[in-house]
């Protein structure tokens, strides 16, 4: 298995929390239905926010592009059965790229009850 790509980011939960509360329409631009339906389901919902938006900084930071190639909305965290969190890419030129590329996204995410951080370890499935 080779990597590919890894990133790593922090955000302090009061900023995601500040960003919400000053501007609703924040919410619609960074989080996708999915996202925003979750979030509403935990008791921390600033945490949770915060912790997917730290994961999509994490990924694109792996990724190597930046967050002005594609958008917030261009991917989404949700969670499998278990309630690991997994990346699942909704743009389809992005979609494309990683699977002719082989790649795995690895993902995790944490939070304190100050910050959230998250993890993307992005690596090439041997042919």
């Amino acid at each position: 298995m080779e990597i590919y790509g890894i990133g790593n980011d922090i955000i302090e939960i009061s900023r995601i929390k500040n960003a919400i509360i000053k501007n609703i329409k924040f919410i619609n631009r960074i989080f996708t239905d999915n996202e925003i339906n979750y979030a509403k389901t935990k008791k921390d919902i600033y945490a949770t926010y915060s912790g997917r938006f730290s994961a999509k900084e994490a990924f694109y930071k792996a990724m190597g592009t930046g967050i002005l190639t594609y958008g917030f909305n261009d991917i989404e965290i949700l969670n499998d059965k278990n309630g690991k969190p997994y990346l699942n890419i909704l743009n389809l030129n992005l979609k494309k790229y990683i699977d002719e590329e082989k790649l795995y996204i690895h993902l995790t995410i944490s939070h304190s009850k100050e910050n959230a951080i998250a993890t993307v370890l992005i690596t090439k499935k041997r042919s």
